[in-house]
């Protein structure tokens, strides 16, 4: 329900905005290097039979400097979750994306005074769950 709720705040507010490369040169941390930590160890922690690749790392911007929140969109590679790999392995060409990749949307908060992602920060939905989820509630109407 947390994910939904979040995920509805960001579209309905649309508030989403890509960082220029100025804005990228001022941060220590890449929106995509911190979308791809926080997949791999959602992927390691919640022992997702594939990795998921980001494709999509996108900045929300929050009215607080010390916080960053980032919807990611990412999909589902050949790379089994049975092993452990690094984060850098899953871009390789070891690792392609899925032909019929199940495609997830995220949202990653990470915390800026401490250059972190902290331990519950991500929210992931099946993109097909969304879209029956937005689905219902506009029939509801």
């Amino acid at each position: 329900m947390f994910q939904l709720c979040l995920f509805f705040l960001v579209v309905l507010l649309g508030a989403a905005e890509v960082r220029t490369q100025a804005d990228k040169d001022i941060v220590k941390y890449s929106s995509f290097d911190i979308a791809a930590n926080a997949i791999h160890r959602r992927n390691l922690k919640n022992s997702d039979p594939f990795y998921w690749r980001v494709t999509e790392a996108l900045e929300v911007l929050l009215s607080s400097d010390k916080a960053r929140l980032i919807k990611v969109t990412a999909k589902e590679t050949t790379c089994s979750g049975g092993r452990t790999v690094s984060p850098t392995y899953v871009y390789t060409s070891a690792c392609p994306l899925l032909p019929n990749a199940r495609k997830f949307n995220c949202f990653v908060y990470y915390d800026t005074e401490n250059q972190a992602i902290p331990q519950v920060s991500s929210a992931c939905l099946l993109y097909t769950e969304i879209m029956d989820k937005m689905a219902r509630i506009v029939l509801k109407e």
